[in-house]
């Protein structure tokens, strides 16, 4: 209707997805192998649901929905609002003076299929004694991610220094861009060993991964707060970057000591895992409530809560000592300063890193073959066994610290649970 497709938005019929994968035995003991591809994404539900704040299917509204200077009344059948069967969609709430602040969300008719390109290579050695290498390079290349939540009617400074919004009349818009872009980057290192009873496997990674999305989501990212008119600013460390990660894994099934008798029931049939992981501290970035005020703000949000300045003569963190040794001085407060009304900070996206990780979960099992189809297993695990405490800074959910916060720079609780034990039974049939 009035141009607007029956989909809401105008489809993307164009997407040509090409595949390619080769797998080589240049001999008994080297294989090589590659391969690439290019995928696309669905748009399901994340289109329309961009738009239900809008009438005539109203979550929540604050402003007149039917004429100017006139009320409506709302109903909520089956988790929706809509309006009384009287309503007339044509007289949605428009403004009618420059001052009005009504809010909607809105979505660009006309977007793309978000896309990732994904390649790898990797070659496999076969050495003596059943121990296998795998060493490899993995890349992923994403290209007009959906980023949520944008706003497109920022307040925009002017000569007299006053702020007016693009759009005058409306206040702040939800839109629904597709700038977003991300790219991963890794080496791949992993050996394996297998033996009658056990198996052993150690992998390395080494990876980068840049985003200008603020989250990982299955559909949609909220973008990383940038000046409203410069988006590129955004890109930086994923909130979830690990450059360095390693983990080992084992599975022992213990020997069977014993043929017959209470030995036999009691001490037969014992396997025991582990689990080791080590890896790095995620990215994290400094922000102060006015940086960006009076400038129209972010992307975000229009009164600002962007980056905070940084001294780039000074260590970003504590210099010297543990992390223990420094939990009330994890960050080098020094080396921040706030960014006042009318300025952006001059720091940037995931700048430093919090305390890296390590931790150690194991288990052991044991079964009890009580007929020909029934099996019982008594399993105890043990997770963070070693009790390892792993630090944390206290941020925002996506890995944000504020200037504005009394415990800035402080480490205020763990990533990681304490020492957990657990005991169960299970019953297969």
């Amino acid at each position: 209707m009035n141009g607007v497709p029956a989909s809401t938005v105008f489809g993307d019929w164009n997407n040509f997805m090409p595949r390619l994968g080769i797998a080589w035995r240049a001999t008994d003991q080297w294989v090589i192998r590659a391969g690439a591809g290019l995928y696309f994404d669905e748009r399901t539900g994340q289109i329309p649901q961009g738009l239900f704040a809008n009438p005539p299917t109203f979550l929540a509204t604050t402003s007149d929905c039917a004429v100017a200077g006139q009320g409506c009344t709302l109903k909520t059948p089956d988790n929706w609002a809509f309006v009384d069967p009287g309503y007339d969609p044509k007289k949605i709430a428009f403004p009618t003076k420059p001052t009005d602040q009504l809010q909607y969300s809105a979505i660009n008719p006309h977007t793309l299929n978000d896309n990732a390109w994904q390649w790898n290579f990797t070659v496999q050695r076969q050495l003596p004694k059943n121990v296998l290498v795998e060493a490899g390079y993995i890349g992923t290349k994403g290209t007009h991610l959906n980023m949520k939540t944008t706003q497109i009617n920022p307040l925009i400074p002017q000569a007299d220094g006053t702020l007016v919004r693009r759009f005058p009349g409306f206040g702040n818009i939800a839109g629904s861009e597709q700038y977003g872009n991300s790219t991963y980057h890794a080496f791949q290192l992993t050996v394996k060993r297998r033996w009658a009873l056990s198996t052993v496997q150690a992998v390395y990674t080494k990876s980068k991964t840049l985003t200008s999305g603020d989250e990982s989501s299955r559909f949609q990212s909220g973008p990383f707060p940038t000046p409203w008119f410069d988006y590129t600013r955004g890109k930086g460390p994923a909130n979830f970057d690990r450059p360095q990660r390693a983990v080992v894994t084992f599975n022992q099934d213990l020997p069977k000591f014993f043929g017959s008798g209470i030995g036999k029931v009691l001490f037969n049939n014992w396997s025991a895992n582990g689990y080791f992981i080590i890896q790095s501290g995620i990215p994290l970035s400094v922000v102060n409530r006015d940086s960006g005020a009076g400038l129209g703000g972010t992307n975000v949000d229009v009164t600002g809560n962007y980056l905070a300045n940084v001294n780039a003569s000074l260590p970003l963190i504590h210099s010297s000592g543990s992390t223990k040794d420094n939990l009330q001085s994890y960050i080098n407060k020094a080396a921040f300063s706030k960014a006042p009304v009318g300025t952006y900070g001059n720091s940037s996206r995931g700048m430093f890193r919090g305390p890296g990780q390590w931790n150690t979960d194991f288990s052991v099992f044991k079964d009890f073959k009580l007929r020909e189809r029934l099996n019982l297993q008594f399993r105890s695990e043990f997770f963070n066994i070693l009790n390892h405490a792993n630090f944390a800074l206290g941020s925002d959910t996506n890995g944000k610290l504020s200037l504005d916060s009394a415990s800035f720079g402080q480490i205020t609780s763990t990533s990681v649970n304490a020492r957990l034990i657990q005991f169960a039974l299970r019953l297969s049939f």
